[in-house]
């Protein structure tokens, strides 16, 4: 699975930093064992910070 997860971070780089941070998270809770509600209800928040931060950049 370490390799696979070096490739996804060799092609996240070509994204916006806030898609990486997403990306990362999402394999990061799924690799946990987190169960699919609690993972969705994770990157919800991660997403929604996300655009609370972009909000507050421009």
């Amino acid at each position: 699975m370490a390799e696979i997860n070096t490739l996804i971070k060799e092609k996240l780089v070509h994204y916006p930093p806030q898609v990486q941070k997403l990306a990362l998270e999402a394999v990061q809770v799924a690799q946990s064992g987190m169960s699919e509600p609690a993972i969705m209800q994770h990157l919800e928040a991660v997403l929604r910070a996300l655009i609370k931060q972009e909000g507050k950049v421009t």
